[in-house]
């Protein structure tokens, strides 16, 4: 990342001004005025905005520096404070990808090949003592006559947490645009595979779908794309209340892309135990336990005082092959067993695709 900011050349007296040293403890250059008002100026953004702040010599080669800079650098601090120190100390710690491309473009600035006199670069460092990679933000301002630059005045801070802030928005921008457009492409799948007797039947199933795509969205959402499998269980049956018992041990953590097929399942079952079986009853109960079996995760459903079952449905309607396609992509399976005092559906999912 590089920009380039305008200026006028520098006067004699802008360096005079910008670079005058301060007797005392250290080397502080006078920005905003000279005498104890402009050390303490600089003192307080030394310590509340960890500015650094530096002059390059490019006649000697050598740069003069507060103390704070070689804590950034993690380099000894010279003795006495303000002692000039090789060019090559601050040098040497630059990133290897970073040393030519920035060497090359300094050089142009000394031999005034580039039409500039301030600069606003963020690079990369090595820490001397923990040997981490930390990103700094560099201004300056070069001082001398066109063909012979003399001094660079400038200032630096570490920005590595703002640099990996601004990653991490830019992964969470990606993967909300990511889970958008499976979002719509689940909506589109849903509206395709819903069958009903009637218009408004059909925009009943096809609205309570997608609202519970909703519910599973906005807990996504909540949780920073990270939820476990009983949350996602009790999401998705809150509305049932305490017919729906949740047993589960360990916590199991699942991957965002696992989340909405799993919740659109739960889903489902629910829907087909409202509408036939135990949650269609006052007294009917819901028994899910999830456990870990080995290498998979087992979550069983079992349901218990609804309407007596005679047998298993004659057919299949388009819960039960939207339950198929869900499990498919789960690479998982699903066995139902109609028992006379209810359902029960045993779910498999392998531990390798469904968590972490």
């Amino acid at each position: 990342m590089r920009n380039v900011l305008p200026a006028d050349p520098a006067t004699d007296d802008d360096l005079a001004e910008v670079a005058g040293m301060v007797p005392g403890p250290g080397f502080l250059p006078e920005i905003g005025g000279h005498g104890a008002a402009g050390i303490e100026r600089v003192r307080l953004a030394m310590d509340n905005l960890g500015l650094a702040f530096y002059e390059t010599d490019l006649l000697r080669d050598t740069v003069k520096a507060t103390a704070n800079a070689f804590a950034i650098f993690g380099l000894p601090i010279p003795e006495p404070e303000g002692t000039d120190v090789p060019r090559r100390l601050f040098w040497n710690c630059f990133h290897p990808d970073d040393q030519d491309p920035d060497g090359y473009r300094t050089n142009g600035d000394t031999r005034r090949e580039r039409t500039r006199d301030t600069y606003f670069e963020r690079v990369r460092i090595i820490h001397q003592q923990t040997r981490q990679i930390r990103w700094l933000e560099v201004m300056g301002r070069i001082f001398g006559p066109l063909a012979r630059r003399t001094h660079i005045v400038g200032m630096c801070r570490d920005v590595t947490a703002l640099v990996e802030a601004e990653e991490r928005q830019r992964l969470l921008s990606i993967e909300v645009n990511h889970r958008a457009n499976n979002v719509l492409a689940v909506a589109q799948a849903l509206v395709a595979i819903t069958r009903a007797d009637d218009v408004p039947g059909f925009r009943a199933a096809v609205q309570a779908r997608i609202l519970a795509l909703a519910r599973t969205h906005d807990l996504l959402a909540r949780s920073a794309w990270q939820t476990d499998l009983r949350t996602v269980v009790v999401n998705e049956t809150a509305a049932f209340g305490g017919q729906v018992v949740v047993s589960a041990a360990p916590v199991l953590a699942l991957r965002p892309s696992v989340v909405q097929s799993f919740a659109m399942l739960l889903h489902e079952l629910a829907i087909n135990a409202a509408k036939h079986g135990a949650l269609s009853a006052p007294q009917g109960q819901v028994a899910v336990t999830i456990a870990l079996q080995g290498t998979e995760v087992a979550l069983t459903w079992r349901e218990h005082g609804g309407p007596p079952i005679a047998s298993a449905p004659d057919h299949a309607g388009t819960g039960t092959a939207l339950m198929r396609r869900l499990v498919q992509a789960m690479h998982g399976t699903l066995a139902s067993v109609w028992l006379p005092d209810g359902l029960r559906a045993d779910l498999r999912l392998p531990l390798k695709h469904c968590t972490g």
